[in-house]
């Protein structure tokens, strides 16, 4: 095995990460060989192969008189010292980094300077040797040596084709070394994960539902990692993965410090997609699927146990059957493509797959069709084909009447626990009801009263205590929605004594109604009065809502949701092939009597673009999201997948916040922060958008019917205003409900002209009067009367210049409804969604 595991790291490192710095001025194989020998090993040429197949999965062998490999001549030939330097292609936009400052370095202290500021340092490898642990070695290199060297994820492997990163293709060479001769692709699915988060009843229960997933597919992603290395897996992207850190620091005892922070966050999606050697498909297939099934039962008898310490024994055959059915798992996998098996079957295979490969081929000369690199996207879209039709055979499991009550989580399984009172639980066995008073008070409320769940549904309300005791580390703090409402009014006074007594007791008793409610007075307030401290708290309040103003009783949750991300997974929004190659050999392949068409076909999907794309995702939703939702926006983020995102905010902070996360999601460059410093990455590019369903709620709204609410509001975004776009409810505690949406572009617009209304610039009435003539009016006669409404309803703390900017706005939000074909009316119901929401006084 450990010629296997030293066969790896000659693949991983057959390019110096440098190579783009160092072409044709310094020989990149003496390079090579000085870095793999400072680990004692020499690099094979049987691994060549491996090379070729990477190359040809990633870029065309073009004909020699236009391939630009003169090294004999730096005008004709790409390289830092000579007229034609290098540039980065974004892989998924083809957005240009122009490498700029390296430039610079080149042109202000000479070629030689630049190479030793920005050079890959040789030594640094023997850091991760392990004697007689070639295992152990790789895992530390693959890890770490792009860490080190970050500069290698826009250095390109091919400076003429300038779209793919050093570091992608030495992780797919390493990965096809593992394959050669017998190269398929292999994924696995959980099927239904969204119908699995939605049954959730509290903030902990979707947190547990999206985490647990991506703890189970984790579990069969370790079987394939164990065996053929991490490098396998195209997506998701497991570098960085604070899961795939605990696994290697535990398992292997590498030295890494994971993040307790952000191993909290659910971040990998519920399919994962890599090479396998095709012989081992069906071994692994196997124990992938009996992987993620122990860990969901290891799990399961967990919660069993928690439940043993209190006495609560249910019946152990209904909670196995819900347990075996609760979870399916989809595998698939399929033999790469050659050109005598594509030949075969290409008439089988959709009719958009087999035209753009066939006209691909047409650019490849006839001896390189052998090399089945030129055929991940048929390869692919096939594997695709068989797991969507194999996750399809799943359905829903709805259990026959036992217990004779429905779990009220997920209304399909019977309920095994329930509380029925205060401190009295009931469980099923021996087919009968069994009472128990449960007296502590961490185990008495894992239901509130009157709730009952089955074993699924009290898995995920348990979860919290698997998660500590799996990962040693602290689950999120969850808030109550009235802690994320009344947040402006709470951190003012946080640091107080009594006001810790007061949210402890019952935080809905910052809320002034609350002190007059029958039930409070019976129980929280009877609390404070027995400690002697409610006439001083009374008291302290009544001063802090002088001072401060009333909390608002209204909270914003948000969902977003990336938009045809199975077109991207599909490279459907890929640019053309010509938009990401150097200028210079543009303009050189374009002598080529196929270059016009070359440069002018859409760019073939390749593992370059499903590793870009992952490793985009995983970037913005273990850094930026929680930096933007948490720290810029003082908001309470839920789960974080990827391309999804489920977080609570103040009302005053949703609509920006969504603005500015759907922003980072489509950069093409941005910063994120990495062991304390900033490190330049890939984002999703500009080709990429989100759409956002924003719901503000009531506090005493009950929080399964708002994530209905949301989980609609962003599906009308989508269907109903072209995607790239948000929808808002707003559901009073009257009941009434009011919704209108916008394109992102619109918000910067409308943010302003809700400000002024709360900044009391312009009087509340303006919306009312606004929203009666966009009933009655439109064109010249609108835009008059809008103005002398805005005129009419201006205070004494505006100036004429910023009633001019207001109407301005105003003016332009109805230019731009009408421009996309929405409903104008919408301008009017998202000022006044907004301003209630952002006021919030209703008991």
């Amino acid at each position: 095995m450990n010629e296997f595991w030293q066969n790896k790291i000659k693949a991983f490192l057959h390019d110096p990460p440098d190579k783009a710095l160092i072409l044709f001025h310094r020989s990149h194989e003496e390079e090579r060989d000085k870095i793999l020998n400072e680990l004692g090993l020499r690099y094979d040429r049987s691994l060549n192969p491996a090379d070729h197949i990477s190359s040809a999965m990633q870029r065309l062998d073009i004909p020699e008189d236009y391939r630009m490999d003169d090294a004999r001549n730096c005008n004709t030939h790409i390289c830092f010292k000579g007229p034609n330097k290098p540039v980065f292609r974004h892989t998924l936009s083809s957005v240009l980094e122009d490498l700029e400052e390296i430039k610079e370095i080149v042109a202000t202290y000479g070629y030689e300077k630049a190479l030793a500021k920005y050079c890959f340092n040789i030594e640094i490898v023997k850091e991760f040797l392990v004697k007689n642990d070639w295992k152990k070695t790789y895992f530390s290199l693959w890890r770490f040596l792009p860490e080190i060297y970050p500069l290698g994820y826009i250095l390109p492997a091919d400076t003429r084709i300038p779209d793919h990163s050093i570091w992608d293709h030495l992780d797919v060479t390493a990965a096809i070394s593992s394959c050669l001769g017998n190269m398929g692709l292999f994924a696995l699915k959980i099927p239904a994960v969204q119908e699995f988060i939605s049954h959730s009843r509290k903030l902990s229960d979707l947190w547990a539902s999206s985490h647990i997933f991506s703890l189970l597919l984790f579990e069969g992603v370790k079987e394939i990692i164990g065996e053929f290395g991490p490098d396998v897996v195209i997506y998701p992207q497991l570098r960085g993965n604070p899961l795939l850190d605990y696994y290697i620091k535990r398992g292997m005892g590498i030295n890494i410090t994971p993040d307790k922070d952000k191993i909290r966050i659910a971040n990998l999606p519920n399919t994962f997609l890599c090479f396998i050697p095709l012989g081992k498909a069906e071994e692994y297939k196997e124990k992938c699927e009996k992987a993620v099934k122990r860990k969901w039962r290891e799990i399961s008898e967990k919660v069993k146990e928690y439940l043993a310490k209190i006495n609560i024994k249910p019946n152990e055959k209904l909670w196995n059957s819900q347990i075996e059915n609760a979870l399916s798992v989809t595998v698939a996998y399929t033999k790469f493509f050659n050109i005598d098996n594509y030949e075969k079957v290409k008439d089988d295979l959709p009719n958009d797959v087999r035209e753009k490969q066939d006209k691909w081929l047409g650019f490849v000369e006839k001896l390189e069709r052998t090399n089945y690199g030129h055929f991940y996207f048929p390869s692919h879209a096939l594997l695709g084909t068989t797991l969507a039709q194999s996750s399809r055979l799943w359905n829903a499991w709805e259990e026959e009447p036992i217990t004779g009550k429905k779990c009220l989580m997920c209304g399909l399984r019977n309920a095994l626990i329930e509380r029925k009172e205060t401190n009295i639980y009931q469980y099923w066995k021996d087919d009968s009801w069994n009472e128990i008073k449960i007296e502590d008070k961490e185990w008495r409320n894992i239901l509130k009263e009157g709730e009952r769940l089955c074993a699924v549904c009290l898995i995920k309300r348990m979860y919290i205590k698997v998660f500590k005791e799996e990962f040693k580390a602290k689950p999120p703090a969850f808030e109550s929605v009235v802690e994320i409402a009344g947040r402006d009014f709470i951190k003012d006074m946080k640091s107080d004594e009594d006001f810790t007594l007061l949210k402890d007791v019952d935080v809905e008793l910052i809320y002034e109604h609350e002190w007059r409610s029958d039930e409070k007075k019976k129980t929280t307030i009877k609390q404070l009065e027995l400690v002697k401290k409610r006439e001083e708290i009374e008291n302290k309040l009544k001063n802090w809502w002088k001072t401060f103003g009333k909390p608002n009783k209204y909270y914003a949750i948000l969902m977003m949701d990336g938009d045809r991300i199975g077109r991207m997974l599909f490279g459907e929004t890929l640019p053309n092939f010509g938009d990401f190659l150097h200028p210079t050999f543009k303009t050189k392949i374009m002598e080529w009597e196929k270059g016009e068409e070359l440069t002018n076909m859409k760019r073939i999907l390749s593992p370059s673009v499903h590793m870009a794309i992952s490793r985009a995702m995983k970037d913005f939703s273990i850094s930026k999201v929680p930096e933007i939702v948490e720290r810029n926006y003082e908001g309470f983020l839920v789960y974080s997948g990827g391309d999804d995102v489920l977080a609570l905010f103040p009302t005053d902070k949703v609509l920006n916040a969504a603005k500015e996360l759907q922003e980072f999601f489509k950069k093409d460059f941005y910063e994120i922060e990495v062991n304390g410093g900033e490190r330049r990455v890939m984002g999703l590019g500009k080709y990429a958008s989100m759409s956002a369903g924003i719901v503000f709620a009531h506090y005493k709204y009950p929080l399964y019917d708002v994530i209905e609410k949301v989980r609609e509001a962003e599906k009308r975004a989508k269907n109903e205003y072209g995607r790239n776009a948000f929808y808002m409810t707003l559901i009073k505690r009257s009941g009434e409900i009011l919704s209108a949406g916008g394109k992102w572009s619109f918000v910067d617009d409308l943010t302003p002209i809700v400000e002024a209304i709360q900044n009391d610039k312009v009087s509340h009435r303006f919306i009312y009067d606004f929203l009666g003539v966009l009933e009655i009016l439109d064109g010249e006669m609108l835009k008059a009367e809008t103005r002398r409404l805005l005129r009419r309803r201006k205070t004494e703390k505006a100036t004429n210049e910023e009633i001019n900017d207001i109407c301005g706005r105003v003016l332009c939000l109805i230019e731009k409804y009408k421009a996309h074909n929405l409903p104008i009316e919408d301008v009017g119901k998202l000022l006044k969604i907004l301003y209630d929401a952002y006021r919030g006084g209703e008991e």
